[in-house]
């Protein structure tokens, strides 16, 4: 049997299987690896691999679905395009959870069934305390490492056991040091994440949390953001960094002009709940991370800003901003 501890934000998660394995690029997965055997674990979870969907009949409390993508009749390549999905790409053709079931979440037997669709399809059954999980990979080709098929599930995972033990929360964001300070930047797909850490890369000599994901976790009064394995676009970090006390808040978007301004703690509180990943399907989840969020909009400067992506002045003018 092979083993692998992860340290994620100080959560100790141990990955058992019979299969080798392989933990990816040190910008993954690598840089959160245990190499000793750590004195307390939080979550065990065992990776096996098979062949087809175990049925179950579930009650369902969540589901996520996949947006399909729109093509006009009245493109010259639709034909082309139809004939070539059909005869090559069975992706999202899941007759067990459904053609467009991104990831699905329910109760089985007394037990929570974390089900997946996407790129890789999964089977999660996991105690009710959320610290053990067989965890099933439905995939028999035996060149895929099965490690791979651990990214999705694992991030819906953790993101479970962290609000419900009330640990911290993950947000859709970026993260820096810049100083000694941290600066978080958070917005939806395509809001400039990615970019903004680019450019902060580029341009200056920083830390680097993320340019995608970040936990936020509470420290006495104060809150503290922390990497994840889950980046984004962006990933070569030259100075990554683990945790940074969270200074200032910004929520993007591109723009022509470098420009920010401050914005209430009603609308901040708004944007951030808008930001965060979050276990709906659980009240207890659903309270902490709004009492983490109104902490935050109580303590930390709060932003709404646009900036320019075709250059560093960025940099300077967060620099000097107040």
């Amino acid at each position: 049997m092979s083993e692998v501890f992860l340290n994620i934000c100080g959560l100790i998660i141990r990955l058992k299987t019979k299969e080798q394995v392989n933990t990816g690029k040190p910008a993954q997965f690598e840089k959160f690896v245990i190499r000793e055997t750590p004195s307390k674990i939080d979550m065990n979870l065992t990776l096996l691999r098979k062949r087809r969907y175990t049925v179950f009949s579930p009650k369902i409390f969540f589901e996520v679905k996949r947006e399909r993508q729109k093509i006009s009749r009245d493109d010259s390549n639709f034909t082309r395009r139809r004939k070539k999905r059909k005869k090559h790409n069975s992706y999202g053709r899941n007759p067990y959870i459904g053609s467009n079931t991104d990831w699905r979440i329910g109760k089985s037997g007394g037990r929570i069934l974390l089900e997946g669709g996407s790129s890789t399809n999964y089977q999660v059954l996991l105690d009710r305390d959320l610290k053990s999980a067989e965890c099933f990979i439905i995939n028999d080709d035996k060149n895929m490492e099965i490690f791979d098929g651990v990214r999705e599930f694992l991030k819906i995972l953790f993101i479970y056991y962290m609000t419900k033990n009330r640990l911290g929360l993950m947000a859709h964001s970026a993260g820096i040091e810049c100083g000694g300070d941290g600066y978080l930047f958070a917005g939806p797909h395509a809001s400039g994440k990615s970019t903004l850490t680019r450019l902060w890369d580029r341009y200056a000599e920083i830390g680097i949390a993320s340019d995608e994901n970040i936990i936020i976790r509470p420290q006495g009064r104060a809150f503290y953001m922390h990497s994840t394995p889950w980046h984004g676009e962006f990933f070569d970090f030259k100075n990554s960094i683990n945790k940074i006390k969270l200074k200032k808040v910004f929520f993007i978007c591109h723009k022509k002009d470098n420009k920010a301004h401050r914005i209430s703690q009603k609308r901040s509180f708004n944007l951030f709940f808008q930001s965060i990943f979050l276990p709906f399907w659980d009240k207890d989840c659903v309270d902490f991370a709004s009492q983490v969020i109104l902490g935050i909009v109580n303590t930390t400067p709060c932003y709404k800003m646009g900036f320019k992506k075709d250059d560093g002045s960025i940099v300077d003018y967060i620099r000097l901003f107040e």
